[in-house]
């Protein structure tokens, strides 16, 4: 999961916490004021999602990489005897929960287009997949 976040460690400690045991590792780049947070689970998404968006404010957001909400990306990836499908499901409850109970306008990239696809007509071309069809005030989208 890529978070919009990666100078302040109590925020980032925050978040980590939220994850708890289903955390691997994160990566921190200060210069894009990013973290990435490897997971496993499906459970472990939603605590760190509702984590970020109490706790990140996009307004204040200042980094190089490209973004559209304070949760930017939520890839979920099959491992072991899952399929792709799996995934897809996965991704889609988290998009149906994360409209539903934070608010936020998610957009999916995978099978149906790519991440790039998101970025470039998300709120033009591209209306979100899930949640409300305007960005959250503190928040942006998924």
């Amino acid at each position: 999961m890529n978070v919009s976040e990666g100078r302040d460690p109590s925020v980032l400690d925050a978040l980590a916490a939220a994850a708890a045991g289903d955390l691997l590792d994160v990566h921190t780049d200060p210069h894009h004021n990013r973290s990435v947070f490897t997971l496993v689970g499906t459970d472990a998404p939603r605590r760190l999602a509702a984590e970020a968006v109490a706790r990140i404010d996009l307004r204040e957001h200042a980094g190089v990489h490209p973004r559209i909400g304070v949760v930017d990306v939520v890839p979920f990836v099959p491992l072991g005897d899952a399929a792709l499908d799996d995934a897809v499901a996965a991704r889609d409850a988290f998009a149906r929960w994360a409209g539903a109970e934070l608010a936020l306008p998610c957009f999916r990239y995978g099978p149906e287009r790519t991440l790039p696809e998101v970025r470039r007509g998300a709120f033009g071309d591209l209306a979100p997949d899930e949640g409300p069809a305007e960005p959250h005030a503190t928040a942006g989208a998924i």
